[in-house]
């Protein structure tokens, strides 16, 4: 019996220990868990943190943009048109239709903004959709759509479809009828402020960017598209009627098409016979015994080679090949092999201005800035404008010329602006201790703004300056 008591005893302490130990292991299981857990949070945190310097590296590089963009932005919207000009859209589609020669049968525009609405805007951008039904001749109806095209402000044209009209005397041109579909953009700049981040030291950021902004304003372009129907050999060109005889083709003047189209073609076949003949210099260089021979004739197919490359390059700026079947031939048969050319042999090929260039022009053009001759400062620029379009900007000094060329340019433009309106000084007296300017009959003091684009920065005893188009232009009092 007393045995039986030691096992039972024995049995139980080995059941607590087992528990024992197994809440041990489970509590530091938990534990390990916990602790693993743990680890992965502050992995986290720190890649989060990671992140989080990365982004606050980009802020200084997305503030400047956004400052730049901010500035240019009024130059981008110019293409939009006027609350004025959308509710007198109907006027100007009318003007089209006339000098088209089309019918307008219908027009769907919306309905005339009031100045409530006007100021409710909830977005920066309002999209105006106009549905014309028209009737005429397809090329009538070319030339009507050509007109929206090529509109000052931005119109695209969004749908067309026609179909021919029964009731087209035989006598005359197929008559068609259909619908076109137009829509346009009014900008609200209130609406687009009120989204804006709100950048620190904005004013000191803006004037550090000054450059840039300009340099990016005098890149903004509006291309236009004309009808400008082109005869390609083997095919029918669909602007020209085939029922007209072609004599009346020459007398309404769609010959200067084919003109144009034939002095596109004599230009790719002078690049193609150019570039034979390089590549034959190529061949004989390699078959001529004589070292000297060889760099003679190394030295030709490098200068022919610059020659060629200016060539196209200057093409290429003035649109000279605007014909699709001319282009492809252009760039397949000329510019992949010279491109090829010029890297197998390593030559160097300038393009645009050196840096001594710009130098020069910089040096001239602030000559006649500091003159006063505006104009001269315009057309020197003028004179070198397509060579600086194609300036390899990629070194720090050559940008930077560029940059001042482009910026005393337009502040050359800005002044002679600025000139051209009516300011006058006629007294600068101090109230208050504070200087006060009168201008143009009225009493102005130092940031206030002469009209919706002047402002006036600062006020001196015997001048005035005053900030336009983002150049400051000082005026003396006399």
């Amino acid at each position: 019996m007393g045995n039986l008591g030691e096992k039972k005893a024995l049995l139980a302490v080995v059941g607590v220990t087992v528990l024992l130990t197994a809440g041990a292991l489970y509590l530091t299981y938990s534990s390990y868990e916990k602790a693993e857990q743990g680890k992965q949070k502050i992995q986290g945190v720190r890649n989060d943190i990671v992140k989080a310097l990365a982004k606050k590296r980009m802020i200084p590089a997305l503030e400047r943009e956004v400052i730049i963009l901010r500035e240019n932005v009024e130059e981008y919207v110019k293409i939009l048109p006027e609350d004025k000009q959308i509710n007198n859209f109907v006027n100007r589609i009318n003007e089209f239709q006339t000098d088209a020669g089309i019918e307008l049968t219908g027009l769907d525009a919306p309905a005339r903004r009031s100045a409530k609405k006007k100021g409710k805007s909830a977005t920066a951008f309002e999209r105006f959709v106009y549905k014309l039904k028209v009737s005429g001749t397809f090329r009538d109806l070319v030339r009507f759509i050509n007109k929206f095209e090529n509109y000052e402000r931005f119109v695209a044209v969004e749908d067309f479809s026609f179909k021919p009209d029964k009731r087209t005397p035989a006598d005359e041109d197929m008559r068609l009828t259909g619908g076109i579909t137009i829509e346009t953009y009014a900008y609200h700049a209130g609406a687009a402020a009120s989204d804006r981040v709100k950048i620190a030291k904005i004013d000191d950021k803006r004037e550090a960017l000054r450059d840039q902004i300009m340099a990016q304003r005098n890149e903004i372009e509006i291309l236009r598209h004309h009808l400008d129907p082109v005869v390609v050999d083997g095919r029918r060109d669909p602007f020209k009627d085939p029922r007209r005889p072609k004599v009346a083709e020459n007398e309404e003047g769609e010959g200067n098409g084919a003109e144009r189209f034939a002095k596109q073609k004599r230009f790719v076949a002078w690049a193609v016979g150019e570039l034979k003949q390089i590549n034959d210099m190529i061949v004989a260089e390699e078959n001529e015994p004589l070292i000297i021979r060889q760099m003679e004739i190394k030295k030709q197919i490098d200068e022919r080679v610059g020659n060629l490359s200016a060539q196209l390059s200057n093409a290429r700026n003035d649109r000279l090949v605007t014909a699709g079947p001319l282009q492809r031939e252009l760039e397949r048969e000329v510019l992949d092999p010279l491109a090829r050319i010029i890297k197998d042999r390593r030559i160097a090929v300038k393009t645009g201005l050196s840096v001594q260039d710009l130098e020069m022009i910089l040096t001239k053009m602030q000559h006649y800035f500091k003159k006063g001759e505006l104009g001269q400062v315009v057309s020197q620029f003028d004179l070198v404008a397509k060579q600086l379009g194609t300036t390899d900007t990629g070194d720090p000094d050559t940008k930077a010329l560029v940059v001042k060329i482009y910026g005393l340019k337009n502040k050359a433009m800005v002044i002679s602006e600025f000139s051209k309106r009516p300011i006058a000084i006629s007294g600068i007296i101090s109230v208050k201790g504070s200087p006060v300017a009168i201008i143009n009959g009225r009493v102005f003091e130092k940031g206030e703004m002469l009209d919706e684009d002047v402002k006036i920065h600062d006020i001196r005893s015997e001048e005035v300056e005053f900030v336009f188009r983002d150049v400051r232009i000082i005026r003396r009092w006399e």
